[in-house]
């Protein structure tokens, strides 16, 4: 039997009409697809650094004259770009920093660059086969290869567009927070 002057702790709170939802405290954690893509995205991005490495080390041995010279310059570029966008943007995401997602949107173009590089490279590699059977292996590869990596890059994208959203209803929640307070 509940005394007078106190009030039970098992009930229900009163809602008040007119203020706004009260945020529970998982609703400020970044959604778990976001975050399960960005520490993913960390890890492609860090190899994605070792990749460029090399092939900063495959240009410094490659002649200029090299019929693959353009193909490995513009394949650093997007790695570098790929390594350092990546590794800002994820890391921001999961630091809840909205900026991020512009980043990560830069990180997805320089990703589609990169595989138009991976494109212009396997025709040009699989133009110089000799053998028709190493041809049509090569074109396997090469379809299977942009089949995976763009499912992850869709993947990507599908999490970028979530945490960008994520991080506008967070905004707007703290508006009309701060609103009523």
């Amino acid at each position: 039997m509940p005394t007078p002057g106190h009030t039970n702790p098992y009930a229900a709170p009163l809602v008040d009409e007119e203020a706004p939802p009260v945020r529970s405290d998982s609703s400020d954690r970044l959604p778990g697809y976001c975050r399960g893509w960005a520490i993913a995205n960390l890890v492609f991005a860090a190899l994605r650094g070792v990749m460029a490495a090399f092939g900063l080390f495959v240009l410094d041995t490659l002649p200029v004259d090299h019929p693959l010279y353009g193909v490995v310059v513009f394949g650093c570029a997007a790695n570098i770009g790929m390594t350092v966008l990546g590794l800002a943007g994820n890391t921001l995401m999961l630091l809840k920093n909205p900026t991020s997602i512009f980043l990560c949107w830069a990180y997805v173009a320089a990703a589609v660059a990169s595989i138009g590089v991976g494109v212009w490279e396997g025709v040009f590699t699989i133009g110089r086969l000799q053998v028709q059977a190493e041809q049509i292996g090569g074109v396997i590869g090469l379809v299977i290869t942009l089949a995976v990596r763009t499912a992850l890059l869709t993947a990507y994208c599908r999490a970028v567009r979530l945490a960008s959203r994520w991080f506008q209803q967070r905004d707007e929640a703290q508006r009309a927070n701060t609103q009523y307070t």
